[in-house]
């Protein structure tokens, strides 16, 4: 832990190769990035994070690329994850979920200024840049790139960016916490009964399971039906307006609709559940939806 806690300045610059952007879904592929990480890249990283104070010792021989530092360094990150994130990765994934949905509804039901205004203080919307607090004077030009919103569990006060502006724009900020669903009429198994005879039993499943958001491939695991089976329930779902289905990247997510949510017996806020399978100063970012990561951030 003293690894991993010496690493991060407390104020100050983020080492960019802690969060790669070539990091796969899961935690591993992400420690398979930072392993690749040259020694460049770790050069100068550690020298903008500890620019105002002295690195350990330790730290500067990973910024030598010293293989076993490197090596010493993911063995504690993962030991650190299995032991304090796992336990709660179904509640982190949820919230990042859930801020996911309720950024693209904003997007969605109102472009690019409703959903840059809706971003959490300190980040302010003043057409044409996107302003936040920093812990440097600095100001990240797009040139056309465009910006990923990435919702985290983890970011406190202000958001970050990577230090090196060459690489692809991102901010990282404090995803956003929502209240827990309420559900009368007797709980989930009254539900399923009354949605069963309304729906058939595996449709009803379905719309119950997007009581939480989730992808396809999530769904058909929570239902225990094929891929195909799921995509074919949620296309009549969503013909009958009961849930709405978002690409985001390579997977759509699937959620219910206001009339959806009346019909499960929710309020409209989506209740906290398990998690799916999908996968975290600036000028405006792009007229797209933004990416998620499910990670510290």
């Amino acid at each position: 832990m003293h690894l991993v806690s010496s690493l991060v300045p407390v104020k100050g610059n983020f080492p960019d190769f802690l969060t790669p952007v070539t990091a796969g879904p899961d935690f591993e592929a992400g420690l398979e990035s930072i392993l690749s990480a040259g020694q460049t890249r770790l050069s100068n990283d550690l020298s903008a994070a500890f620019a105002q104070q002295s690195a350990p010792p330790w730290i500067r021989k990973l910024s030598d690329g010293d293989r076993a530092a490197l090596n010493k360094l993911c063995d504690t990150l993962r030991d650190y994850f299995n032991t304090a994130i796992r336990p709660h990765w179904p509640k982190v994934h949820h919230q990042v979920t859930e801020d996911h949905v309720l950024r693209t509804r904003h997007l969605t039901t109102g472009g690019a200024e409703k959903l840059f205004n809706s971003l959490p203080a300190p980040i302010k919307w003043r057409w044409p840049v996107l302003e936040t607090n920093y812990p440097e004077n600095r100001t990240l030009h797009l040139d056309g790139r465009g910006l990923t919103l990435i919702p985290s569990y983890f970011c406190f006060g202000n958001p970050i960016t990577f230090i090196d502006p060459g690489l692809p724009p991102v901010l990282v900020y404090p995803a956003h916490k929502a209240a827990n669903g309420v559900r009368p009429g007797g709980g989930r198994e009254n539900a399923s009964k009354r949605l069963a005879a309304l729906l058939g039993h595996t449709r009803a499943q379905v719309l119950l399971a997007l009581q939480t958001p989730s992808s396809t491939s999530g769904l058909a695991r929570q239902i225990d039906a094929s891929l195909a089976s799921a995509s074919q329930h949620t296309t009549i779902l969503r013909e009958a307006g009961l849930i709405t289905s978002t690409r985001l990247g390579k997977a759509v997510l699937h959620s219910l609709t206001p009339l959806g949510r009346e019909l499960v017996g929710t309020n409209d806020q989506p209740s906290a559940v398990a998690p799916g399978d999908h996968r975290g100063a600036s000028r405006p970012g792009p007229r797209r939806l933004p990416h998620l990561a499910d990670s510290a951030g």
